[in-house]
């Protein structure tokens, strides 16, 4: 295996899995030490509110290992694309549900708007209809 593109590569999936954090918090709002405390938050994985070199390298393995799909150790520019064209397709999905949120069309989403939105997902899981959901109402195996 060459190393040189594995490094290439692993920093790569680095940029697209930091990318990826601050693209879903930046479309013009918020404010950038904000984002930055979620994404910290996110790296924090044992939570005692520090960013440790393992816990940073874990992240990135991982973002490596998720573009990485045919599992080779090399990112090739095919799953470099698909990569990619994964971030931009949970993009459009944020977008669309962000249309779907903003019933006024101006572009925001207020707590109102927010919370007019259906609840979809919890009424599906709520199946006796009590308005609670407890463990025996989440699905089993970890589906959908």
């Amino acid at each position: 295996m060459k190393r040189f593109p594995l490094i290439i590569a692993a920093t790569a999936a680095a940029a697209l899995a930091l990318g990826a954090g601050v693209a879903a918090a930046a479309p013009g709002q918020g404010d950038r030490a904000a984002r930055m405390a979620e994404r910290m938050a996110e790296l924090d994985t044992n939570g005692d509110g520090k960013v440790s070199r393992a816990e940073a390298e874990a992240v990135r393995l991982k973002a490596f290992a998720a573009m990485d799909a045919n599992g080779d150790g090399v990112v090739s520019p095919a799953e470099m694309k698909a990569a990619r064209a994964a971030i931009m397709a949970r993009e459009n999905r944020r977008m669309r549900a962000m249309d779907r949120l903003d019933t006024n069309n101006d572009g925001q989403i207020t707590k109102s708007e927010a919370l007019a939105a259906p609840y979809g997902m919890f009424d599906r899981l709520d199946a006796n209809k009590d308005g609670v959901i407890d463990k025996t109402e989440l699905p089993k195996g970890g589906g959908r």
